[in-house]
């Protein structure tokens, strides 16, 4: 007679929400944990925190036509809050906008809003994550990074 399982163990995982996350540990490429901008000395302390929280959020992955990079949803592309980032780290929500800021200068991650006021969405940029990869039709434009054109312009 086979062994009785459980209905619990045939049910698949559940992709995260921002409330939920992907386990204990997040893949990073060791182009990023090599990089030499972690060891200049602006790098606000609590960065590679937010930059994991971020990462261990991620949904999905897509991808634009006029883009070589893939980047990894955050809470399935939904605004997230400072606040809301800064109390599952403990730190206070400034650190928070602080690091997001020096991430996104140093194009690490996206960020987008639908206006003045609203709370960001966020992209990780050249994500390792492995999720089915969604091809978007358009442009990347949409998003706030950090990439400057030659002319120094964003």
């Amino acid at each position: 007679m086979p062994p009785k399982t459980s209905a619990h163990a045939k049910e698949k995982p559940k992709k995260s929400t921002v409330a939920g996350h992907q386990g204990n540990w997040v893949p990073m490429s060791m182009q990023l944990v090599t990089n030499p901008i972690w060891s200049n000395k602006k790098v606000p302390s609590n960065a590679w925190r937010v930059y994991w929280w971020l990462t261990n959020r991620m949904t999905g992955n897509l991808k634009y036509e006029d883009d070589p990079n893939i980047y990894g949803m955050v809470a399935g592309a939904n605004p997230v809050s400072f606040t809301y980032i800064a109390s599952d780290l403990h730190c206070s929500w400034s650190s928070v906008q602080r690091s997001v800021e020096w991430l996104v200068t140093n194009g690490m991650v996206a960020r987008g809003r639908d206006g003045k006021g609203q709370e960001y969405r966020y992209l990780v940029i050249d994500s390792i994550r492995e999720f089915e990869l969604e091809i978007i039709n358009g442009t990347s434009s949409g998003w706030e990074t950090g990439t400057a054109d030659k002319d120094g312009s964003r």
